[in-house]
């Protein structure tokens, strides 16, 4: 068995691999096989980063809560022990008792009675040959762990109910600020993920152009694909290569939907917002996977467009008694009426949603 070092020297921008106990080289100096921006090849994921100049990798979760635990365990073996030491006990002076007596007050069960060694007119003033063991009594606040818990959650960014069961005075809007907290810290970890995912793919696409041909790429992907062929200086300074960093599942994406509901009856009315756009909107807080270039045609109209347009051409069609285009010759089934409200195409203004139900004007006076 042989230890191997690779050293990658940035100073020199060479790679040198030297084995423990050779004195040179195992091959000579050179530059790295691939090369990436930042020269080393390594993209770290780490949380609850610090800068400590004697160790390189951040405390984790479990290193950051362990005094909490310890001082927890050893408030409650203290609790334990103090509890077996205020067992009830008795107490004599040295040389009243025999042995026997002292066994049988040490392992009676309970109510037993209990025989001594005594002269019989002496049990009526038992307490002249034995009295109970003096204890001291239990102080809850010394035992207390509260604090403890307190201090976990804000090192862990948790709260009481992800633990388990709170206690009784907390109220839904203390728990409710602590899960926002809770989110936020959480939404940091996952932000730390999107970014590495979005290093890690643009070193992959700055490999992937300089190694892949596009023969490669031609007999892997099939006939007609197409691939780039640029310089080291191109791929360097990323003419080309636009990332799109996904998403690793965000803990708010209910709101997000909810957010984009409220919204999008408004943005479909104005003018100037662009269907791309709120369409990729959508289908990113939908699914992160959807891929646009399948849903999205400019040239096609819009679904409820193609439906109008294939109701006015079967209404054209069909014979009626009144005019065509009268919608009193529809009956109850016609468009507008006269005094109607307005119909905007796709909305329904009864469409259930996360949104909060107001009161309407006609609603009693105690409900206003």
């Amino acid at each position: 068995m042989a230890c191997v070092w690779a050293i990658w020297d940035v100073n020199t921008g060479l790679c040198y691999y030297v084995c423990d106990g050779y004195p040179d080289f195992l091959t000579q100096p050179q530059p790295p096989q691939v090369t990436v921006d930042g020269f080393f090849p390594f993209k770290v994921l780490s949380f609850n980063d610090i800068e400590d100049p004697n160790d390189i990798y951040p405390p984790s979760d479990v290193e950051l809560i362990r005094p909490m635990q310890l001082e927890y365990n050893r408030s409650r073996e203290g609790l334990r022990e103090h509890r077996i030491a205020n067992k009830p006990g008795y107490v004599s002076a040295k040389g009243v008792l025999d042995d026997e007596d002292k066994v049988n007050l040490a392992s009676h069960w309970p109510n037993e009675l209990v025989e001594l060694n005594i002269p019989a007119e002496a049990v009526t003033e038992i307490d002249k040959y034995i009295a109970a063991r003096p204890t001291v009594p239990i102080q809850p606040e010394v035992y207390d762990a509260e604090y403890l818990f307190i201090d976990l959650q804000r090192v862990a960014g948790e709260q009481g109910a992800n633990l388990g069961s709170v206690a009784g005075d907390v109220t839904a809007t203390e728990a409710s600020i602590a899960e926002t907290s809770r989110v936020s810290s959480l939404q940091s970890c996952i932000d730390d993920v999107n970014d590495f995912l979005s290093d890690l793919a643009r070193a992959s696409g700055q490999i992937l152009f300089a190694e892949m041909s596009p023969e490669q790429v031609e007999k892997i992907v099939g006939p007609g694909a197409v691939w780039p062929d640029f310089t080291r200086e191109e791929i360097s300074e990323e003419i080309y290569l636009e990332i799109e960093a996904g998403s690793s599942g965000r803990p708010n994406k209910a709101v997000e939907i909810a957010n984009m509901e409220r919204l999008a009856p408004f943005l479909i009315q104005m003018p100037g917002v662009s269907q791309e756009w709120l369409l990729r909107q959508m289908m990113t807080r939908m699914d992160e996977n959807v891929d646009l270039e399948d849903a999205f045609d400019s040239k096609a109209p819009s679904v409820v467009a193609m439906n109008a347009l294939q109701t006015a051409q079967a209404k054209q069609v069909q014979p009626g008694t009144g005019k065509p285009n009268d919608p009193k010759a529809q009956g109850d089934k016609g468009g507008k009426k006269d005094g109607g409200a307005p119909e905007t195409a796709g909305i329904r203004p009864s469409q259930p949603g996360p949104r909060p139900n107001f009161p309407s004007l006609d609603a009693p006076p105690g409900m206003q």
